[in-house]
């Protein structure tokens, strides 16, 4: 008898006692008690890097010999010296806060460098492109190393991309919960899971981290939320919802197939119940119907200003008819005319812009502007000589929906404050 022939033996009866699912789920259970065995005890010291610099004790960084493929997701400095009494700015964060792909050319860091530039300020650029809430979570443990007197998170795009970090034995524990979801409760479940387990628990620990950083050094934290517009998005067209039943499956893109013929006759009224009937069917799992309500409900509103929009409307998305010319608050269009050309603003009605306008973004300026003289031309010219001024024309008004300039300017000494900027502008 062959020396292997007892080992193969002992293989095939254990292959036999857990063949069924029962036994699958006892060899995982197995599985994971030797990964548990293998995790790390307590962390000892910590070791005296952020990324690719060691931090020296005078806390300078100087950047150690990793390879040139990992390098490159980081900021190309080889040496920062120690901030002495300038305030120490540290920015963390991912490929939004690098600059990707524009960050040998522009970044946040450079930036940072140059609106505080001087000796009261040293930026010290720490964002890495593609860092995981894992990699963010390690400087931050590691970031009063190098005594920040500030510190900006610009962070948040990669809670969940790729999977959970923690080493072997967290991942298959998170893997492990999100799998006992798909089975209990479907897709629905593994989403809501999902959530809880991974996003929403990378964002906490986050946060948690960078309060327990202010307790070991006082340093300013300041977070930044990154902005989304989902108005360009449009859901891949390889992914539409996960399995369903097969006669939900099948309603399910009828209603898709219902509401697509709706959108090319423009019929968008009937959207949003298609849209509500498929996401009650796909339980929120598919990111379809709400893009369909969106496209409904921009389309619906454009309309809607179109309507109401009169040979003085300066802005044909934002105007319900009010005359440019009137008084109070003005909204600034972005879009340049031969206004803004000439070194003016043009403006839209104060009563222009309905709140819940989809093609409005608010920001907050101020602008005062001198009385003219009752005959002179407006915007004022840089130039004093009127001759050099070409003739006040009343243009045509405008029918693709942007902004033109207009023969009525707003009163003398007009404030425009928290001008709504026209994107369709």
């Amino acid at each position: 008898m062959p020396a292997t022939e007892p080992l193969r033996q002992r293989a095939d009866r254990l292959a036999a006692l857990l063949g069924d699912a029962a036994g699958a789920q006892i060899l995982a259970e197995l599985q994971k008690l030797a990964v548990r065995r293998q995790r790390p005890g307590p962390a000892g010291e910590r070791i005296p890097e952020l990324g690719p610099w060691r931090v020296e004790p005078d806390t300078a960084l100087r950047r150690t010999d990793w390879p040139p493929e990992e390098l490159e997701s980081w900021a190309p400095v080889e040496y920062l010296p120690p901030a002495g009494d300038a305030r120490r700015v540290v920015l963390i964060g991912e490929s939004a806060a690098r600059g990707w792909p524009f960050e040998h050319g522009q970044s946040c860091g450079q930036v940072l460098q140059r609106q505080l530039g001087g000796e009261g300020y040293q930026c010290v650029d720490l964002a890495k492109t593609g860092a995981t809430g894992a990699v963010l979570n390690t400087l931050v443990d590691r970031l009063d190393l190098a005594a920040p007197d500030v510190v900006i998170a610009f962070a948040g795009n990669n809670w969940a991309e790729p999977f959970f970090r923690l080493g072997l034995a967290g991942e298959i524990e998170v893997r492990d919960t999100l799998a006992d979801a798909l089975r209990e409760g479907g897709y629905a479940a593994l989403r809501e899971r999902f959530l809880s387990v991974v996003t929403h628990a990378y964002a906490q620990g986050f946060l948690e981290r960078l309060a327990a950083l202010r307790q070991r050094c006082p340093a300013e934290v300041v977070v930044v939320v990154p902005e989304f517009n989902l108005r360009g998005w449009v859901p891949p067209a390889d992914i539409e919802t996960p399995v369903l039943p097969p006669a939900a499956l099948a309603s399910w893109h009828d209603l898709k197939d219902q509401a697509g013929h709706a959108a090319e006759t423009g019929r968008w009224a009937e959207i949003a119940p298609l849209a509500a009937a498929m996401a009650a069917l796909d339980q929120g799992t598919s990111s379809i119907p709400g893009w369909l309500r969106g496209r409904a409900a921009l389309a619906t509103r454009r309309r809607r200003g179109r309507r109401s929009r009169t040979p003085g409307t300066r802005c044909a998305d934002c105007s319900s008819g009010t005359s440019p010319g009137s008084p109070g608050r003005s909204r600034t269009c972005s879009r340049p005319s031969p206004a803004t050309a000439a070194g003016g603003v043009s403006t839209c009605a104060p009563s222009s812009a309905p709140p819940d306008c989809p093609t409005r973004t608010c920001s907050t300026t101020t602008a005062t502007f001198p009385a003219p003289a009752s005959n002179a031309p407006w915007p004022p010219s840089p130039t004093p000589s009127p001759a050099a001024l070409p003739e006040p024309r009343r243009p045509a008004p405008d029918r693709t929906g942007g902004c033109g300039p207009s023969a009525t300017r707003t009163p003398p000494r007009t404030s425009l404050s928290k001008a709504s900027r026209c994107f369709r502008c």
